[in-house]
């Protein structure tokens, strides 16, 4: 898929400029869509639960078997002749090892993986066990990119004074649905994102007021 860079027309410069952004706003908040739109790009194209518990499961199953397999040549008996074959292997990857690392046994590479398919394992693990086990709603009521915008109208120079606001008549609003025009998100939603986003923006105000509240 081409990469797909949004930028502000001439017409949706205007638009913003008559909602009272200036220039620098202007631009501050186009790289912030850019991002945003990087995250609801990534949510179109989420694969479905089955296939990445799949490919997790597929994963953990290599990770298994490198490590089966080094650690079964690790405990290889020499004299024990059902598993001589596998003691000549090892024999000859530690001389192999020692030709083009100069290194043996435990100081091997073959036996330095060892120890790190243990923590690639544990990785693994960590990582199965954030995934969604059911189908999550798609990012196109996510507040993420509507803070990404707010971010960057007031981390502009100067910062707009324009709020976040839910209202359909609000400026903020406008300058959202521009953002979104300019994404090309014809499936998005950005009224249910710009609702998400101040609900989630009034939480977290309302917790900052209580903790500074003297105890």
């Amino acid at each position: 898929m081409r990469y797909f860079r949004p930028k502000f027309d001439a017409g949706q410069r205007i638009e913003l400029s008559r909602l009272g952004l200036e220039p620098a706003q202007i631009d501050a908040v186009q790289e912030a869509m850019r991002a945003g739109l990087s995250a609801l790009v990534h949510e179109d194209t989420k694969p479905a639960v089955q296939d990445v518990a799949a490919e997790f499961e597929r994963l953990s199953t290599a990770l298994r078997r490198a490590s089966d397999a080094l650690s079964d040549l690790a405990r290889a008996d020499d004299e024990e002749p059902t598993q001589a074959a596998r003691a000549e292997v090892r024999t000859r990857c530690d001389i192999a090892s020692h030709k083009l690392t100069g290194t043996l046994g435990d100081d091997g590479p073959l036996m330095k993986a060892l120890w790190m398919l243990a923590q690639c394992n544990a990785v693994v693990a960590r990582a199965r066990k954030t995934a969604p086990t059911e189908p999550t709603r798609r990012m196109s009521a996510s507040p993420f990119p509507i803070k990404l915008i707010h971010d960057a109208l007031k981390g502009a120079t100067p910062p707009s004074n324009i709020r976040a606001s839910a209202s359909p008549t609000a400026p903020f609003r406008r300058v959202v649905q521009v953002c979104y025009a300019a994404m090309k998100r014809p499936n998005g939603d950005p009224d249910r994102a710009i609702k998400a986003y101040v609900s989630w923006l009034k939480k977290e105000q309302n917790a900052a007021r209580l903790s500074d509240v003297p105890s």
